[in-house]
């Protein structure tokens, strides 16, 4: 199964300067943040999403079985209990996200550790969303 990556550089292919800005904006998000947190919250929107094609992780089994109960996973710690709750608000309804779950996440992260959290959050959203579309649209470069 090709990586999102390959599909973004086939679908784009010939279009440099636009492959490299998602790359270089996809490196700059994961480089922001805590590398541990940041997986989990791609494997949570990779379940809200359905998408089954990102579900394998580096993290090991036992964190993986946590992430989907969260809310009450004592092994989690507050900061990652709170990015997932944001993850999970900002995938269903961004619109609709709370000052109480973004001001959870400043709790744990601060300010500038929330902003650098939002910005890794919409590059990881929006490529498994890239991905998921093109899939559908491109269905002989997904195989």
């Amino acid at each position: 199964m090709p990586t999102t990556s390959d599909i973004i550089s086939t679908v784009l292919d010939g279009h440099d300067m636009v492959t490299t800005a998602l790359s270089d904006a996809h490196d700059a998000a994961i480089a922001a943040i805590d590398p541990t947190v940041l997986e989990m919250c791609r494997v949570r929107i990779a379940m809200l999403l359905d998408n089954r094609d990102e579900l394998a992780s580096t993290l090991d089994d036992e964190v993986l079985a946590e992430i989907p109960l969260w809310p009450s996973s004592s092994r989690l710690d507050p900061a990652q209990r709170a990015c997932l709750a944001f993850t999970e608000e900002f995938v269903i309804d961004v619109a609709s996200l709370s000052d109480r779950v973004a001001d959870a996440v400043i709790a744990e992260l601060g300010e500038q550790g929330f902003a650098d959290f939002v910005n890794a959050l919409l590059v990881i959203e929006q490529r498994q969303r890239i991905r998921l579309a093109w899939q559908r649209l491109f269905p002989e470069v997904a195989a």
